[in-house]
């Protein structure tokens, strides 16, 4: 069995489609704090912590954008590709809908997060 037909079935699908989301939302979160924590610093006589938040705040995002581009493959190779004219045009439609899912999914559970931590607050 082949790694396509694998992530074909749905039962392997599902949940690698939902780590992925979480770990995507972790790392955002992740990054507004670094992010937060690097404008928040900017001015102040400790530069070392200053691009250390910078630092971090950039390998989250970066990994962010990474898990998202790795779980909008993984929808992407689920779904038949659109009847359309072109190859390149049926691979945009085909992945470019799969990333806007995955990000708005991502962006849900991320805000659930917040709502979460918020109202425990």
């Amino acid at each position: 069995m082949n790694m396509t037909t694998r992530l074909t079935n749905r039962w392997v699908r599902l949940p690698l489609t939902l780590v992925l989301i979480l770990l995507s939302a972790f790392c955002f979160l992740d990054y507004l704090d670094w992010a937060f924590v690097y404008s928040g610093r900017l001015g102040l006589a400790d530069r070392i912590e200053t691009q250390m938040a910078g630092n971090r705040s950039l390998f989250f995002f970066f990994l962010f954008v990474g898990l998202e581009i790795l779980c909008a493959t993984v929808v992407g190779m689920a779904w038949e590709p659109p009847l359309l004219g072109s190859a390149p045009l049926r691979f945009v439609a085909r992945y470019g809908t799969a990333l806007a899912l995955s990000l708005l999914v991502t962006g849900i559970v991320t805000a659930a997060a917040v709502a979460l931590l918020l109202g425990t607050s």
